[in-house]
């Protein structure tokens, strides 16, 4: 069915349940041309508006690739104590939340699918839009898992240090644990 159709549809409603015996042809071309320009000028905003979302959504995503990246080469040392060891606790929690975040979309999206499947009231282009939308989520689903894991992997490593000095007298061989190796056992201990 076409759009001027259906608005012409309306309108011939509209007036005769407003008491107007009849509009001309005229005046329903009118009106029609100015729907269309006014649904054509909201088409272009969405549009916009999606093009922009798009662009942030790609911005957010490298941002935190960055971030999951330099935490996940990021060791711990004696000078910074446990803080990278909390940045990267901290970072591995807001991965989850945005886990869990996508995992309800993604059951919304779903249970949309679903349920227009089931009475039938969907388009095949809605579906397929639902469809990529969940197939997306699952994407970003499992790309913050690796980014866990990638954090993770770098918490449990062991940093090698020098575990002992050795430095002699003229008679005695001395050896003592390093600063550094004493701090790692006690980030490892926590």
């Amino acid at each position: 069915m076409n759009v001027k159709m259906v608005i012409a549809a309306l309108l011939l409603i509209l007036c005769a349940s407003m008491g107007y015996a009849q509009a001309t042809r005229e005046q329903i071309e009118q009106y029609i041309t100015g729907m269309e320009q006014r649904i054509e000028h909201q088409g272009a905003r969405v549009k916009s508006v999606t093009d922009q979302m798009l662009s942030l959504d790609a911005d957010i995503e490298s941002s935190a690739g960055q971030i999951v990246k330099m935490l996940s080469t990021s060791r711990d040392s004696e000078d910074s104590k446990r803080r990278i060891v909390r940045q990267k606790q901290d970072a591995i929690e807001g991965l989850k939340k945005s886990i869990e975040a996508y995992f309800r979309e993604r059951e919304r999206r779903l249970n949309s699918l679903i349920g227009a499947a089931q009475i039938g009231a969907g388009t095949s282009m809605e579906e397929e839009e639902l469809e990529k939308d969940v197939a997306m989520l699952d994407e970003r689903i499992e790309k913050r898992v690796d980014q866990i894991m990638a954090i993770s992997k770098s918490l449990t490593s062991q940093q090698s240090f020098e575990s002992v000095r050795r430095y002699q007298d003229w008679d005695t061989d001395y050896t003592r644990e390093t600063r550094e190796y004493k701090h790692q056992k006690s980030v490892a201990s926590k």
